[in-house]
Formats: structure tokens, sequence, C-alpha cells
């Protein structure tokens, strides 16, 4: 939830007039995530109470593009799941424009983000994630994944020439590995959220409170969604598997949508899938897309213990670009040692 479109408090507080939520107090441009901007506000309403919402600004979604999500999070609203669903304004209107970028508001939940999982975080995320799947299976609506094995194909020569030779040799056997199993997989699909990182879950003392940023969301395997959100909640610094993390987070999500045999067996595959995917988006980002560029691959030459690097301007951090050497060692973890997950439910 970076910023990348600045916007005026006289904007805002006209945005806000079409949804009698009353007066402007403030609005800060949120910290985190690297595609969209997004501002928290806080209003003073008649009775005094303050209210709480995120603007969201989407920079790279077009108009055309953003209904699926908003369809999406109104359908998990209406299942009981605590995602942040679009408001619509005094008019029924839910899609807006500013600064000509087409935006939505939703209401920001209570809580906070977690800096390393406990027991009872990982069982409350296991247990939504797989209550998100059961409730997109009756969609009708899909969208293909967009960093899915193809696009993956595509990024090895642009990043190549930023790679050491025991790197770029560990993605060519990882690309060539994936093209032979991947096709052979027929696993249970539908929408998925496809990042939840623990920068996109909020916790209220150990209470799940909302899921958030499901800008990513997509059509793809179930297996490869729970794989994603292992990789980011059950791991240890140095990229191994937290194996009472994992069993807590995969039995809590098997309680809820039982994992068939050839889930359980596809595991090892899609746990190092899933790695060998955001080690490649980080390195995009960090090498591809980073309007620094030539700094910032300096830095990650000279400083490879810093996790992320941040681009600022006027005092807004604008950008968090992170470092893709934790995902590195993620994956080197999920190749030297596979581990099967049929013990654990």
């Amino acid at each position: 939830m970076s910023v990348f479109t600045s916007l005026e408090k006289p904007i805002i507080q006209t945005f806000l007039d079409q949804f009698d939520l009353g007066t402007l107090l403030r609005y800060e441009g949120a910290a985190h995530g690297i595609e969209n901007t997004n501002y928290f506000i806080t209003t003073q309403e008649a009775n005094n109470q303050q209210g709480h919402f995120v603007l969201t600004l989407f920079e790279q979604l077009t108009a055309a593009e953003i209904p699926f999500y908003i369809e999406l999070l109104e359908s998990l609203q209406k299942a009981g799941l605590p995602v942040p669903a679009a408001l619509r304004d005094q008019r029924g209107r839910n899609l807006f424009t500013l600064a000509k970028k087409p935006c939505i508001l939703v209401p920001r939940f209570k809580g906070h983000h977690v800096e390393q999982a406990n027991l009872q975080q990982c069982q409350h995320i296991g247990q939504t994630l797989a209550k998100i799947h059961l409730a997109t299976q009756p969609l009708t609506a899909s969208l293909a994944n967009d960093r899915g094995l193809n696009w993956m194909l595509s990024m090895q020569a642009p990043l190549t020439p930023f790679l050491s030779e025991s790197a770029s040799a560990m993605l060519t056997n990882e690309l060539l590995f994936y093209q032979q199993e991947i096709p052979k997989l027929n696993l249970p699909q539908g929408i998925i959220h496809s990042d939840l990182f623990r920068d996109n879950a909020l916790f209220e003392n150990d209470q799940l409170s909302g899921v958030i940023d499901f800008y990513n969301a997509c059509t793809d395997f179930f297996l490869y969604d729970l794989a994603v959100t292992v990789n980011d909640w059950c791991i240890e610094a140095d990229g191994t598997l937290a194996i009472q993390r994992l069993e807590a987070l995969i039995s809590a999500y098997h309680q809820e949508r039982p994992l068939s045999d050839h889930e359980q067996q596809a595991w090892p595959l899609l746990i190092r899938f899933a790695a060998s995917r955001f080690w490649l988006s980080r390195l995009e980002s960090w090498y591809l897309q980073n309007p620094n560029q030539e700094d910032t691959v300096l830095n990650h030459q000279k400083e490879t213990h810093r996790k992320e690097q941040r681009l600022e301007k006027d005092n807004i951090q604008i950008v968090t670009v992170k470092n893709p050497q934790e995902f590195e060692r993620i994956l080197k973890d999920r190749i030297e040692n596979p581990i099967s997950i049929d013990g654990l439910l």
C-alpha cells in the first residue's frame, strides 16, 4: 500500500461528500505494499463518532478490470468473512475516479500485522483461507493467474544478467522442472487470494480481524494458495519451515476443506513452485521496476542483510521494494528439504 499518486485534502473531502460519512479529520499515505496508492482516512461523523476508511487508487488495474475484485469481495463478505468490500455512495456506486485513477473506498479494519505468527494466529489463517476457497467455489467468474508458469518463463532472460552463476543455474533447473511437472497436475481450483502474507492480515489479541489486499486474486489451484501462505507464515529467519506453525496452519485448513490425496502428494512441488514465483517477482521489482534501480542494485550487493529498500519523496514513503534474497533462501530450503504434509493432518 505505497503512495504513487498524491492527493490534497480538498479533493479527498469532496470525494467523501458523496458517501455522507462526515467531515475529513485527517488522512495519511500508507507505506506498505508495492502496487496501489492507499490513504488511511479518518472522519468525524454527525454523532461525534469517528469513521475509519481506506481509499485505494489503482495504479495498474484498469476500471474495466476492477469489478471482478469488487464482486469477489462482496461475495466473501456475504459469506461472513472479514474482508473489505467496497462502500457504496448515496447513489449506489462503488467504483470512482480520482486523479484519473480508478478508486474505491473500503472500511478500515482494526488490528495490526504480526511480525512473527504464533500457533493460534496460524490456525486462524489456515481456517480462514479454507473458508475463502469454499466460498469462491460457487462463483462463475474466473481470472487467469498472470504470475503463473508462463510469466515465470518470461522472466528468465531479463533477470539472468543480475544473477550469480549459481542462482542462474538454480533458476534454469527450476523452470525446466516446473515445465515437466506443473502441466501434469489436476487439482481443485477456483478463485484464490494468491498473496496472503502477514502484511495482508490484521489481528486483535490473536483474533483475526481482517484479510485485505485481494488485488492479486486469480483462478488457480487452492493448494498453491495454501503454499504461498505457508511460505510466509511458517518460516524461520533462515528460510526453513517452522514445523509447529506449519502443522497448526495446515491442520486448521484441512479441518475446513480436507486436502485430497492428490493434493497431499503435490505439496512438495507446489510449495517449491510458490517460493520460485515470489523469488522472481521480488527480483523483478528489485532490478527491473525500481525507479532508482542503479542505487538499489548497489545497495543489494553491499547490504544483503536488508529485507527491503524504501524510496521516499517529500517525506512520504512512496514505494517499498522487498529484498529477493529472502525468497532465494526459502527456495533453496524447499529444494533441499522437501516436507510431506500427510503426516501433519
